[in-house]
């Protein structure tokens, strides 16, 4: 079977899932070429994207400018009018194909090069609606990976539409799938649930209980800097455990707009010395952070189902988190995890409390943590649920 991968931008390091998904069903026998609709910005490389890259499975749209834009129109046109014709049609009926109606010619024209049985596009807004396109000019069946902003934030303006003509809609939570079901009235049958997986052999460390050796308490934050991860509540978490006199300090890993304004409100906090930012980074230096820390924070304001949860119980990490959206599904109060209410620095740091003062409890949590990510969210098998939808559709 041959699956074109359609992207927004590949590679990206904020979204290695995606990396990872495409090495591990290509293992699994699956032929795959990723078609990228934009170029990615500089960024570090995940090794797997490097072998993707290099085996010359990547393809890129997007290039040309706008001279380039309308030659690959007229071509494809000249090429295959009536395939053209069909989906002009539909370009005249909803915006979002007005909007992206460049794209299409030059994805059909990478699809006919590479010749797919299924189109796989992951998020619902710019690359599902790039694949719905090209699967109404090419009549190539598609389906689609949704996640969180495509869901919550900034959805395809017709996402029953573009459900009902996919073959699949895959949502990562069950709390997902209930949403689009009932704001978008998306039919539940076109809904499945499968998660994004992690990597067990390499997502493992032995429990460290908090505070260490020095007394120092190290905590973990994973997320893009910006405004719906939260980042200004843990910010201030930590000013409220160094005010009790709790030794700590915060890692903060990832890169985004709010940077700048991030490091001042840490300086207003005065808590500058107790905070490192660490930009985006590759996923080993990232388990080698998860080796060292004590606790893991996810203060987010929405999440579909955060993967650096995942990775950080891999690690028997303990985990506090919001409860928002799908995450209760993998966080289980005093479970496998903490759940605090969101914008809620003062429930983290009682959470905080409660890992330091109940050693023995939370060593049992964590393992029950790791347990649970074995079951439902490792990615060998979260991969083969996927392979399989793509045969049931092929």
């Amino acid at each position: 079977m041959k699956v074109a991968y359609i992207l927004r931008s590949f590679p990206s390091v904020s979204e290695t899932f995606i990396i990872d998904e495409i090495v591990t069903v290509m293992r699994q026998g699956i032929d795959c070429h990723v078609i990228s609709l934009l170029r990615p910005r500089r960024q570090p490389h995940h090794e797997h994207a490097e072998a993707i890259l290099n085996a010359g499975r990547v393809s890129y749209l997007g290039t040309g400018g706008l001279l380039g834009k309308y030659r690959s129109l007229f071509g494809y046109a000249v090429s295959h009018p009536i395939r053209v014709f069909r989906s002009m049609k539909h370009v005249e009926l909803t915006g979002s194909f007005r909007r992206h109606a460049w794209v299409t010619p030059a994805l059909c024209a990478e699809i006919d090069r590479y010749g797919p049985d299924l189109l796989h596009a992951h998020y619902a807004n710019l690359p599902g609606e790039c694949a719905w396109a090209a699967h109404r000019t090419t009549g190539i069946p598609f389906a689609v990976t949704t996640h969180g902003h495509d869901v919550f934030f900034y959805p395809p303006d017709d996402y029953r539409g573009l459900a009902e003509a996919a073959e699949a809609v895959v949502c990562v939570s069950e709390f997902n799938r209930r949403y689009l079901s009932s704001r978008f009235g998306v039919p539940y049958d076109k809904l499945r649930v499968i998660h994004c997986g992690v990597d067990l052999k390499a997502f493992t460390a032995p429990y460290r209980p908090a505070g260490g050796a020095n007394g120092l308490l190290k905590i973990l934050c994973v997320a893009r800097l910006t405004p719906v991860k939260g980042h200004r509540y843990v910010l201030e978490a930590l000013r409220l455990l160094r005010q009790d006199g709790i030794a700590s300090e915060l890692v903060l890993v990832g890169d985004g707009p709010l940077r700048k304004e991030l490091e001042e409100y840490a300086a207003e906090l005065g808590v500058t010395s107790a905070v490192r930012f660490r930009g985006a980074l590759l996923r080993e230096e990232v388990l080698s952070l998860l080796r060292e820390c004590h606790l893991f924070v996810l203060p987010s304001l929405s999440e579909a189902m955060p993967i650096s949860l995942m990775e950080a119980m891999a690690c028997r990490v303990p985990v506090i988190a919001t409860a928002v959206h799908g995450v209760p599904e993998l966080v289980v109060d005093k479970v496998t995890g903490l759940l605090v209410p969101v914008k809620s620095p003062e429930a983290i740091v009682e959470s905080v409390r409660w890992v330091m003062d109940h050693p023995a409890e939370v060593e049992q949590m964590v393992e029950r943590g790791r347990a649970k990510v074995a079951a439902e969210f490792e990615r060998e098998k979260c991969a083969q649920q996927l392979t399989a939808l793509w045969r049931d559709i092929v």
